[in-house]
């Protein structure tokens, strides 16, 4: 996992703050370097777990999260047939994880399709007794100019 920058105590519940810290994380991953190092460093150990009739299960730790983005593949290449109408979904939510890929396309009422070329489907767990913290905090951050 690529470590993010710490959060301060007063910042934890911040979407914003949170927010601009996966993204400096998640841009220190596309570094190159950083890119090949890592991957160097992950791929030998798989390896070896692998070899050693092992299974690797990265869940993140109480004090992490896990970003998984298949944003840069554009699924609707694959429509099967149905360009425009295709849809991609994914499983397995996981405590502190969060998956982000292009968003599906939307049947209309009437029949008709929309793209939503450029949007994002984000999902993440959220367990039901802080739920209504979460949409909170959601809603504060939207409507908050941070």
């Amino acid at each position: 996992m690529i470590p993010s920058s710490v959060i301060s105590t007063e910042d934890v519940s911040s979407l914003a703050v949170i927010a601009r810290s996966i993204r400096a994380s998640i841009t220190r991953a596309r570094d190159p370097d950083f890119a090949e190092m890592w991957i160097t460093f992950v791929s030998y150990y798989m390896k070896r777990t692998a070899d050693a009739d092992g299974l690797t299960w990265c869940v993140p730790e109480e004090s992490e999260i896990l970003v998984n983005s298949t944003y840069g593949f554009d699924w609707n290449l694959a429509h099967f047939g149905f360009p425009g109408r295709a849809r991609f979904y994914t499983s397995g939510v996981l405590d502190r994880y969060i998956s982000v890929h292009r968003a599906n396309p939307t049947k209309l009422p009437d029949g008709t399709w929309i793209s939503n070329e450029g949007a994002v489907d984000i999902s993440f767990r959220i367990r039901r007794e802080v739920a209504e913290k979460v949409e909170n905090a959601v809603r504060a951050d939207f409507t908050s100019d941070d």
